[in-house]
């Protein structure tokens, strides 16, 4: 501002620094996360983070009870040959989640179909 505001006319309002516009989209974000894990919460879904956990240890399980890296080395590396029984993946996982973290069977397997995108 270089001249001074006439009498009764409103002062415009202070420019923000860019690290405070950063701090206030943090703040907005960390609001919208907070009332998105409630909402989960309400409705008795699990966290999505435990959810891939449960998967990832799902796949490493089925693929070392299947033997995986004998296989693939017996087709020469080839993964085009290599499938991986999707059921074998869904018992694990809901194993996990219901064993594990006490997730009920039909949340369990609403929460890791929806992740594995099969409905």
């Amino acid at each position: 501002m270089t001249t001074f505001p006439e009498p009764g006319t409103p002062v415009p309002d202070p420019i923000e620094s860019t690290s405070a516009q950063a701090a206030a989209g943090r703040r907005g974000e960390a609001e919208r996360k907070r009332i998105e894990r409630a909402a989960r919460k309400a409705e008795g879904l699990p966290d999505p983070r435990l959810v891939d956990n449960a998967i990832a240890s799902a796949l490493a399980t089925v693929l070392k009870k299947g033997n995986a890296a004998v296989r693939i080395q017996a087709n020469g590396g080839d993964l085009r040959k290599f499938r991986l029984p999707l059921e074998a993946l869904m018992q694990e996982a809901m194993a996990t989640l219901t064993l594990g973290r006490h997730v009920d069977k039909k949340t369990a397997s609403k929460v890791l179909s929806q992740r594995l995108k099969l409905v």
